[in-house]
């Protein structure tokens, strides 16, 4: 996971996996900003973790991110920052999307569940996989 922009909206990033040694873009994702790893107000912080399959009473078949200081960490779908209490959305784009909580659009992602079952397929065979986050802006 390449992050690749933080701002009011959110922490973005670009999800890769390596085919042949190679990165390719598959994704997007929207965390919560940065906020001292804080649990349900931060994203986690740059590293390397283990993301096992798990079951959640929410979004169902998913993967939970472990080695963060936090419980509970999973990827799933959402379209705003304030769809996440610290997990990682999936999406397929950036986009101005409508937030029907605050009556105007907003910067996040969409097409998320479509992207968060993109992900799932990709891992699909898989209970478990390494997660590498780097920042990659200024």
């Amino acid at each position: 996971l390449k992050r690749v922009a933080e701002n009011i909206d959110g922490m973005f990033g670009v999800m890769m996996e390596e085919l042949n040694g190679q990165l390719f873009p598959f994704a997007v994702t929207l965390e919560k900003r940065w906020d001292s790893n804080k649990p349900f107000v931060s994203c986690i912080p740059l590293g390397e973790f283990t993301s096992k399959r798990t079951i959640s009473k929410t979004y169902g078949e998913t993967f939970e991110i472990s080695g963060t200081g936090r419980d509970h960490v999973l990827y799933h779908w959402g379209n705003f920052q304030d769809n996440s209490q610290g997990c990682i959305l999936i999406g397929e784009r950036f986009e101005k999307v409508f937030n029907k909580k605050i009556g105007e659009f907003q910067n996040g992602i969409a097409d998320s569940k479509t992207g968060f079952q993109q992900f799932m397929a990709i891992l699909k065979g898989h209970d478990e996989f390494k997660l590498l986050i780097l920042k990659a802006y200024v």
